[in-house]
This record gives structure tokens, C-alpha cells and sequence, in this order.
């Protein structure tokens, strides 16, 4: 095809590619909204102000520079990858326009670029989709040295596990991919992990989505930090996210839901993650943590996480005699009334179960009422804090009048209190036999006399 100069250009909103691009990103949306002229014979409007706009006629892929308006700068070519890895190898912002881009081999990402699509739907090449072929064995976003500053914004990658490829969709575990952010960029069917990102630094997905993938929807691991707001991750063959051995992650206002296996697996040692107002439903459990430390669980929503009809909790957290998990803070969560359409068996057991090795935990403010079990939490170790949940009361008072011969008082605890306090509010009142079990408190106390009492576990 023969270089074609771009039609006269009406946009006022033209930027100069040089310019800082973090404040080039917002300016560069603005103008996809706005621009005008278009590609002769492809009706596509231009973004005068990208490195490359990429583009597809037919079965052919071609790369247009958007500073000098010539079709042609990189070869056009049967496989995407050979329009998309020459324009990130130079960098800068590239934009890629509706369609379906089949990549022949691995993407490699580099520094300072910014590549923006066209949104994404829910058909083939519905917005910008760039995907594998057939029985692909090698990720499409793959790394050979270390990456800083690399943003996808409205795309759709797509690793096509379900016809036969079996690598990872975006592959960044053997060097580092720092200052990632991803905006409103779909991950989905790798062939294993949608996303393993390894050890990189600052890694941050707002609104996007990891889903049907053959493996994990989200995998990190070793050093650096995951920030994940809003969005989706489900639908994934194995668990929706593996955190091993990672500190400081956070999952914000996110759905992680219908994961074969657990929501969220916090395994080998992860510490430091914030779950804070997402909703959990309809995994395995929705949370299960495993040595973890100093992890916060805030108001979130765990909702019939039993699958397989197995009776399964909300959130989970163990230790073992090695290594306890400490210092978990589980706050504001609840477990929703899922008996309404009769299926009990899809209820989850408990809202949270904490197991033997585990110490110094917070749990307040939790309202497990629409759980199977009648507590809504089944809790084990030592030094938690426990207060003001609802059903898992763990500490009442009362008061009542002596009759001068052993008498019973429910104390309504979840188990059998530490500490009953009897008090004599009369005059010559005493009291004996005061002993205390999971369900009463036991204790005789002079006829006629008043008495208030107080139980905590």
C-alpha cells in the first residue's frame, strides 16, 4: 500500500509527543473523543499527537505515524506483533485502533510507553482486542530486561486457552515490570495465569478485569506491590488471587467472584494487604490466609462462598506450629441472608474461621447473621479482640435476685467466659460456688438479695 498523507487536520487539541506523559495520557483521551479526519478508506479518526496509530483493513495490520501522517512508517504485516513491537520499541504513545489483533509472537514491553485502545466488549474485536493464536505456548506480554513506566488503557488481552494455547497472558515473573498501571484493560483466558507478575514495583489496575483464565487471575509474588481498584477478577479456573510471599498489596472496592478455587489465597508468608469494601461470592472460600501478618479485612460483603455446595467460610486464616498469622484485622465485614431462594447448601458455613495458630487478631463490628452456623464465627488462638459482632457476643451482664440455693444464669457468650464478676447490690448479700461453663454461670447467692453479674470470654 502506498503512503497516503493524512486529510486536513480541524482538531486544535494537537500534542506534542515530547511532552510529560502522564499529563500527555489525559490530553491524548480528550482528543480520541474529539479528533476529526480520518484515515482515507479505513473511517478511523487519527490521534495526531501518538508516536503510531495501529490500525486493521481486512486481514493486513498497519502502522500509521501520527506526526508526519504517512501510512507505511512501520511495514505492514499479517501478524499484529510485527506493527505493535516496533512502535513500543520506540516508545511513546501508541494508539490501537477496533479490532482483532493476532499476534504471531510474544509482545515485549518497554519503558516510557503508553498504549491506549478503543475499549473492549463482550464479542471478538469488539474495541481493541490483541490476542494469541491457536494452541499458542508462549505469553502474549512477555519481558527480556527490566521495564519502568509501561500503561495500558482500553484494551482487551486475550490469551485464548480455550483453543489450545497454554501460556501465561502476561508473563513478567524474570525481570522487573515497574510503575505497570493498567486503566480499564481486560485480562482474560491465559492459557495458565492471566497475570504473573512477579517482584516488580508499583503495579496498579483501575477497573479492570482478570477473568477465564486456565489457571490464576491474578499471581504476584516476591517484592513490590499490587494496587488494584474497582474491577473484577473471577471466573478463573483456580483461584482468583495468589499472593506468595508479597507485602503491601492492596484490593480496593474490587468483585472477586465464581473462582473455582479460593478468592483471594494469601499463601507463604504474605503480609500487609488491605481487602477493603469488595465483595466476595461464590468462591471456595473468599478469603483464605495462611501465615500472613499485619493483613486488614474492612467492610466487605462475603456471600455464598461454598462451592461445590461444600459448606465453606467467608474468610479463612490459618498458621501452623511454625509460623502463626498475627495481627489480622477483620472489621466491618459481613455475610449476607442467603436462605431467600431456599438453596441453604449455597450457603457458607461461617462469615470468618480462625484457626489454632494465630494471635492478636481485631474483630469487631462483623455481622455474620446470614451464615449457616448459628455464631457466624468460628474462632480459635489467642489475644483477640473481639467486641460488638453481631451473634458472637463475648461479653454480656445482667442482674438478678438470690434464692439462697445454686442458680443458673445463661450468659449468652459464644463459649466459656474468662472472667464472671458477681456483684451484691443489697446489704448482707454473699455469694459461692461461682463457677461458669459454655452456656451458664453458676453461683448461690443469699435469698432475697439483689446481685448484678458480668461475663466475658
Amino acid at each position: 500500500m502506498t503512503d497516503t498523507a493524512f486529510p486536513e487536520w480541524t482538531s486544535g487539541n494537537v500534542i506534542d509527543a515530547e511532552t510529560d506523559w502522564n499529563t500527555t495520557l489525559k490530553a491524548i483521551i480528550d482528543e480520541i473523543k474529539d479528533s476529526l479526519g480520518r484515515i482515507s478508506g479505513s473511517g478511523l479518526y487519527p490521534i495526531k499527537s501518538a508516536k503510531y496509530n495501529i490500525f486493521k483493513i481486512d486481514s493486513i495490520y498497519y502502522a500509521v505515524s501520527g506526526l508526519s501522517g504517512n501510512i507505511g512508517t512501520i511495514d505492514s504485516s499479517d501478524e499484529a506483533d510485527k506493527v505493535i513491537q516496533p512502535a513500543w520499541d520506540e516508545g511513546g504513545i501508541i494508539v490501537i485502533w477496533d479490532g482483532q489483533f493476532v499476534v504471531g509472537d510474544s509482545l515485549i514491553p518497554r519503558s516510557d510507553v503508553i498504549t491506549i485502545g478503543m475499549g473492549w466488549g463482550s464479542g471478538a474485536g469488539d474495541g481493541t482486542e490483541i490476542k494469541l493464536p491457536n494452541n499458542a505456548n508462549y505469553p502474549l506480554l512477555d519481558l527480556e530486561e527490566n521495564v519502568n513506566h509501561f500503561k495500558l488503557v482500553d484494551l482487551c488481552l486475550h490469551g485464548n486457552g480455550d483453543n489450545g494455547a497454554t501460556g501465561y497472558l502476561v508473563d513478567f515473573e524474570t525481570y522487573l515490570m515497574n510503575q505497570f498501571y493498567c486503566y480499564n484493560t481486560r485480562f482474560m483466558n491465559g492459557g495458565s495465569d492471566n497475570l504473573r507478575l512477579g517482584s516488580g514495583e508499583v503495579q496498579v489496575f483501575y477497573g479492570c478485569i482478570s477473568n477465564y483464565s486456565k489457571r490464576y487471575g491474578v499471581h504476584k509474588s516476591g517484592g513490590g506491590r499490587v494496587g488494584w481498584v474497582e474491577g473484577y477478577i473471577g471466573n478463573n479456573t483456580s483461584h482468583g488471587v495468589v499472593l506468595a510471599s508479597t507485602k503491601y498489596n492492596s484490593f480496593r472496592h474490587v468483585e472477586i467472584a465464581s473462582n473455582a478455587g479460593y478468592g483471594v489465597y494469601g499463601n507463604v508468608d504474605s503480609h500487609n494487604t488491605i481487602f477493603d469494601c469488595g465483595i466476595f461470592w461464590n468462591d471456595y472460600h473468599g478469603i483464605l490466609l495462611d501465615r500472613s501478618v499485619d493483613d486488614k479485612i474492612l467492610w466487605n460483603d462475603f456471600v455464598e462462598n461454598s462451592v461445590n455446595a461444600a459448606e465453606n467460610s467467608g474468610c479463612m486464616v490459618n498458621g501452623t506450629d511454625a509460623t502463626n498469622s498475627e495481627r489480622i484485622k477483620f472489621i466491618g465485614n459481613r455475610g449476607w441472608d442467603n436462605k431467600s431462594d431456599g438453596r441453604e447448601e449455597q450457603r457458607q458455613s461461617y462469615l470468618l474461621q480462625v484457626g489454632e495458630y494465630t494471635e492478636d487478631f481485631t474483630i469487631m463490628f462483623n455481622d455474620p447473621t446470614g451464615n449457616l452456623q448459628a455464631v457466624g464465627m468460628l474462632i480459635a488462638g489467642s489475644g483477640h479482640k473481639t467486641k460488638w459482632n453481631e451473634l458472637y457476643i463475648t461479653e454480656n451482664n445482667g442482674s438478678s435476685i438470690g434464692t439462697g440455693s445454686v442458680q443458673t444464669i445463661a450468659h449468652g457468650l459464644v463459649s466459656t467466659p474468662n472472667k464472671a464478676v458477681i456483684t451484691p447490690t443489697a446489704s448482707g448479700a454473699t455469694v459461692s460456688g461461682l463457677y461458669v461453663d459454655d452456656t451458664n454461670i453458676y453461683m448461690t447467692v443469699t435469698s432475697g438479695k439483689t446481685f448484678n453479674w458480668e461475663a466475658e470470654v
